[in-house]
């Protein structure tokens, strides 16, 4: 079980990097400066993962 855990904990935050670096090559080509945008893209995908991970958590200790 605590592999199942790891292996979904390390597959949030790669979705999380891979979707911020995703979505800032394709916003520099329509803005100057992506470097601003790289870091919103990181910071609500990691956000989000972190959201996941809670929402998870609380599923697993108080349904299973």
């Amino acid at each position: 079980m605590k592999i199942l855990k790891e292996l979904f904990n390390i597959t949030l935050v790669f979705t999380g990097i891979t979707l911020t670096f995703v979505l800032s090559y394709f916003t520099s080509y329509f803005t100057k400066d992506g470097t601003w945008f790289t870091l919103l893209y990181f910071f609500i995908f990691m956000g989000m993962a972190i959201g996941i991970k809670q929402i998870g958590k609380y599923y697993v200790q108080n349904f299973l």
